[in-house]
């Protein structure tokens, strides 16, 4: 004869979650929270980067403006290659180099505007538009043509 748990009246025998319901309810929740937190990381990362990329933009802006309204004969729109005096300029605890070109045209000056920042950042070794690409930091290009008059 075989033995039988007692089972109070109107109760099914499977009351609870077994432990293969938990382990596998545990590991979806699981699977869940690691995506989200691999989002949440990259959201972060971008938002900086957009951050950085806010001052970059408003630093070469300034820089771009400010070259506008100089004189045509002024030493800052020689067509050469300029480092910026005022380098390396702080903006929320990061550095950023700000550079520019002056090329002659037909019409005037074409003016190019860099601005870089972080990994690579090296200003020794940033002597042309071309040297700045290949040293790998981060930066920004702004360009503007100013007329001769």
């Amino acid at each position: 004869m075989k033995a039988r748990a007692y089972i109070p009246k109107g109760e099914s025998p499977r009351a609870g979650y077994g432990l293969v319901e938990v382990v596998v309810a545990l590991g979806l929740v699981t699977i869940f929270l690691l995506g989200v937190t691999r989002m949440y990381i990259h959201i972060t990362r971008n938002g900086g980067f957009a951050e950085e990329m806010t001052y970059a933009a408003i630093l070469g802006d300034a820089k771009l403006s400010r070259l506008q309204t100089l004189p045509f004969v002024a030493a800052e729109l020689d067509p050469n290659w300029h480092r910026d005096p005022e380098n390396p300029l702080t903006q929320q605890g990061r550095q950023y180099l700000r550079f520019w070109s002056v090329n002659q045209s037909s019409a005037g000056r074409e003016v190019t505007v860099y601005v870089a920042w972080g990994t690579g950042l090296d200003e020794a070794a940033c002597v042309s538009g071309e040297a700045l690409t290949r040293s790998g930091c981060a930066h920004l290009t702004l360009k503007a043509h100013i007329v001769s008059p």
